[in-house]
């Protein structure tokens, strides 16, 4: 599993998202205008979507995507 997938855990919001919807995967590859292959890679953290293409996911479950900042406690510093 790449690193960044386990630091911005994408996969378990896109199942999340999706079981909220209460769709298949081949459902919501349908709505976003993709596979269902693709969407069970993303699910499983075997690839990562672009913002652009988690962002159609997201509504395609009738959710929408907020991205926001925080800050970090001090020594948990994840940028470089």
């Amino acid at each position: 599993m790449p690193a960044t997938a386990t630091r911005w855990p994408v996969w378990a919001l896109i199942r999340e998202a999706r079981h909220r919807a209460g769709i298949t995967q081949t459902e919501l590859a349908r709505r976003v205008g993709t596979s269902q292959p693709a969407v069970a890679r993303y699910e499983r953290a075997r690839a990562m979507p672009d913002l652009p293409t988690l962002h159609r996911i997201v509504e395609a479950c009738g959710l929408a995507l907020r991205l926001e900042l925080a800050l970090q406690p001090a020594g948990d510093l994840g940028c470089q």
